[in-house]
């Protein structure tokens, strides 16, 4: 295997996959300049016509959006259209890309609403309240501290 074999990205024949920029630059290896294609993945937050979120992951967004937006994907967007793209985050692959999607899937409503107005002391203030009773965590933001972890 040569130098700049090494430096290709491996993509296994048949998988689908959107190139979203190619990156030149000088392979250490063999000190030629090359260029390395670079795919993404996305996690994203549609807001849908009845109020609620949907959370998915895709690596073309802007397919995956229309393809909610038809209807064409069926299921819980389906019956909720119209859906507005409201958060999305890159990632470089796509077990990143599900981790932080499930993630997001297990917070509340106001959790996601912080996370959409890129308030991260906010995310991280819910954070810390989880796994306490509603009644304590209500007490807790009355008084004005938070758990550490």
């Amino acid at each position: 295997m040569s130098g700049s074999e090494r430096f290709a990205l491996r993509v296994p024949q048949g998988e689908r996959r959107q190139v979203l920029a190619g990156l030149r630059g000088i392979n250490p290896l063999t000190g030629t300049q090359e260029t390395r294609y670079v795919m993404s993945f996305w996690v994203y937050i549609l807001l849908c016509a009845d109020g609620s979120y949907y959370t998915g992951h895709t690596d073309a967004l802007e397919k995956r959006i229309a393809e909610h937006q038809s209807g064409e994907l069926g299921g819980y967007t389906s019956s909720r259209l119209p859906v507005r793209l409201v958060f999305s985050q890159e990632f470089p692959t796509r077990e990143e890309a599900m981790a932080s999607e499930q993630r997001v899937k297990g917070w509340n409503r106001r959790k996601k609403n912080a996370l959409i107005r890129g308030d991260w002391d906010e995310v991280s203030r819910l954070a810390n309240l989880r796994g306490m009773t509603r009644f304590q965590s209500i007490n807790r933001e009355r008084k004005g501290t938070t758990r550490s972890c």
